[in-house]
C-alpha cells in the first residue's frame, strides 16, 4: 500500500503576518535596520514609541522579520513592565501614564498610598500603574509621568507634569566622555595594560575600596575577582 507524499510547508509554523503588517514594520525599522538578536529591545521600543503600545500583529511581523521565535518575542514584552501589550482587537491604553514604584523602599515611603491617590484624582485620558523598580530607591517613592522620572513623588507634582505636558524624559547635566579622560578616566586601566598593575593589585585595590555588588546581598566584589583570577582557563 503507497501513501500520498505530504506537500512541503512553505511557511513556518503558527501565525503569520499579514503583508500590511510587514510593509509597516519595515517603514518602522528603517531601509538598513539590525535583524540581531540584540537589536529586538531597540526594535520593541520604536514600536511602543510609535503607537503607544505594542500590538500584537506587529509583533508577529518583527518575529519574522528577525527570523526569531514568536514566543521569545513575546517573553521579552511580558518581561519588561513598562512595555505595553495589546491583543488584537484590544484596547489601546491611554495616551499618558503615570508608574508608580511598588518595590520595597517605595513601598516603605508609602508607594501604594500615592498611587490610591493618583488613581483617585485621574481622569480618563490618564492611566495609573504600579510597575517594578526603577531606579530611584534612595529618593523614594519613586515614579514616572511619561517617561518624566520623579523622585519624592507626590500626587500633585505628578498630576502638574501630566497637565503641563512635561512628560519627557529631563537628561543632568553631565561630563562627556573627552571632559572624563581629561579629569584621569581609564588611567587605572591604561597602567594595567602598561604592565604597572598586576591582577593581585587590581583586587588589592578593590578590596581596600570595599566595593560591593548591588544585587540586594552586598557580596564583595574583590571576592568575585580573585575567584575569577584563581580559576583555571
Amino acid at each position: 500500500m503507497t501513501t500520498a507524499k505530504r506537500k512541503a510547508r512553505h511557511l513556518p509554523k503558527g501565525r503569520q503576518a499579514d503583508a500590511k503588517d510587514r510593509a509597516e514594520l519595515r517603514s518602522l525599522l528603517g531601509s538598513k535596520p539590525s535583524l540581531e538578536r540584540t537589536s529586538l529591545l531597540e526594535h520593541l521600543h520604536l514600536i511602543q514609541d510609535v503607537h503607544g503600545h505594542l500590538p500584537a500583529r506587529l509583533l508577529v511581523a518583527l518575529a519574522e522579520e528577525m527570523n526569531l521565535p514568536l514566543s521569545e518575542v513575546f517573553e521579552t514584552v511580558r518581561f519588561y513592565a513598562h512595555f505595553d501589550y495589546v491583543e488584537d482587537g484590544g484596547k489601546p491604553p491611554p495616551p499618558v501614564t503615570v508608574r508608580v514604584c511598588n518595590s520595597v523602599p517605595c513601598a516603605m515611603a508609602g508607594s501604594a498610598r500615592l498611587a490610591e491617590e493618583l488613581q483617585a484624582m485621574a481622569g480618563p485620558h490618564l492611566r495609573i500603574v504600579e510597575a517594578p523598580c526603577m531606579g530611584g530607591c534612595d529618593n523614594a517613592p519613586f515614579a514616572m509621568a511619561g517617561r518624566n522620572r520623579k523622585g519624592d513623588a507626590s500626587a500633585k507634582e505628578l498630576l502638574e507634569l501630566v497637565t503641563a505636558g512635561r512628560l519627557n524624559a529631563v537628561i543632568p547635566k553631565y561630563a562627556d566622555f573627552g571632559a572624563w579622560m581629561e579629569q584621569g578616566g581609564y588611567r587605572a586601566f591604561g597602567r594595567v595594560r602598561r604592565g604597572e598593575l598586576s591582577p593581585e593589585n587590581v583586587i588589592s585595590l578593590i578590596a581596600r575600596s570595599d566595593l560591593r555588588g548591588l544585587g540586594g546581598a552586598g557580596f564583595p566584589a574583590h571576592v568575585k575577582w580573585r575567584a575569577v583570577l584563581k580559576a583555571d582557563g
